[in-house]
C-alpha cells in the first residue's frame, strides 16, 4: 500500500502527486457570459466548490476596488484591511500617474468614464 506525501512534502521535494484544483465560472454584473476560474490547491485539505465561489467573489471585489482606487473613484484607505502596504502605495502611486496622465489626454479621461466594452464570444 503506498503512502500520500503532504501538500507541505510535495513543495519541498518538488514531486508533485496531484495537485488539487478546481475550475468554474462565475457570472459577473457586467459581463455577456460566464467568467472562468481556476483555483489550484496550496494547502493540505480539499474545498467545497461553495468556498471556491466565495474565493473568486472576493478575488473579483478586491480587484474592482483597486481599480476603482486608481481610477480616483474610491479611497485607497478602503482597501487597507485587503492589500498590503506595499500594494497599496503602488496603488497610490498609479492612481496619481494616471490623474496627471488624464488631465492631458482628455480623449482618454473621457474613455475612462464609459462602462467597459464587451468582447466578442
Amino acid at each position: 500500500m503506498g503512502t500520500t506525501a503532504s501538500l507541505s512534502d510535495e513543495l519541498e521535494t518538488g514531486q508533485y502527486s496531484s495537485v488539487m484544483s478546481y475550475s468554474g465560472t462565475i457570472g459577473m454584473e457586467l459581463a455577456n457570459r460566464p467568467v472562468p476560474y481556476h483555483i489550484s490547491r496550496c494547502f493540505p485539505g480539499t474545498l467545497e466548490s461553495s468556498q471556491c465561489q466565495e474565493l473568486v467573489m472576493s478575488a473579483c471585489r478586491v480587484a474592482y476596488m483597486c481599480v476603482d482606487v486608481v481610477r480616483g473613484r474610491m479611497p485607497p484607505q478602503n482597501l487597507q484591511r485587503a492589500v498590503s502596504p506595499s500594494c497599496m502605495k503602488r496603488l497610490e502611486t498609479m492612481a496619481y500617474l494616471l490623474k496627471n496622465h488624464m488631465r492631458t489626454h482628455r480623449e482618454l479621461k473621457e474613455q475612462l468614464c464609459y462602462l467597459p466594452r464587451s468582447c466578442p464570444p
